[in-house]
């Protein structure tokens, strides 16, 4: 939910917040691969995020404008890698769209 979230708040250019995030599992909050999604989600769109840390149960983020170039991210596992293209296919697509 967290990656589908971001994605469509930097299409829509709308800030939001997620509170009790992987409440109730074993490791509850933020997990490396989903913090490696908000910082690509702030690096791809030039936006902020508070509470982005790892095992946060809370984060708000705010998208920026999109902006092309390069983005970089690390998981920390390669079966995590195709959940970040969730993120970046949404500005991508934009970005193409806009040329």
């Amino acid at each position: 939910m967290l990656r589908t979230v971001l994605a469509l708040s930097t299409l829509l250019g709308k800030p939001v917040s997620l509170h009790g995030i992987r409440r109730g599992r074993p490791r509850a909050g933020l997990q490396a691969q989903h913090l490696a999604s908000v910082h690509l989600a702030v690096d791809l769109s030039g936006g902020s995020a508070t509470g982005a840390a790892l095992l946060s149960t809370d984060v708000t983020f705010r998208p920026g404008r999109l902006r092309g170039g390069a983005a970089t991210a690390d998981p920390g596992t390669a079966g995590s890698v195709a959940l970040l293209i969730q993120v970046h296919s949404a500005a991508t697509r934009i970005n193409m769209a806009d040329e």
